[in-house]
């Protein structure tokens, strides 16, 4: 479910990034605004949720400690790395190279499924 979603938010947000608005009805970026922030928001729960039932208790602290330190030099490293690109490519083109690496974390997503014991 994780990875599909993610997959699922990356045409809605391309069409945001990519848009001329000018052009197009404000119904159909709204439209477009809630399909990608339903899909977009999918995983960041449902990580967590998978992290707790696939490790012993014994585990679950460091685990929970390093998703915690990932999350957070994300959230760090993340924009400064767009803001780089930003520089070299200009905001849209940035924005959306930014947004296909989310087909990466889709396939990571994806690899957790097909790894897990039934």
């Amino acid at each position: 479910l994780m990875g599909f979603s993610t997959l699922l938010g990356i045409p809605p947000m391309l069409y945001l990034i990519n848009a001329d608005y000018n052009a197009q009805s404000i119904y159909v970026v709204y439209l477009m605004s809630l399909a990608a922030g339903t899909a977009a928001t999918v995983t960041g729960g449902n990580v967590r949720a998978v992290f707790m039932n696939v490790n012993a208790p014994e585990t679950r602290g460091t685990v929970f400690g390093i998703l915690c330190i990932m999350d957070d030099v994300g959230k760090g490293f993340g924009p400064f790395l767009a803001a780089f690109m930003i520089n070299l490519f200009g905001r849209q083109s940035a924005f959306t190279m930014c947004t296909w690496m989310w087909a990466l974390c889709a396939i990571f997503l994806v690899s957790i499924a097909a790894t897990l014991e039934r």
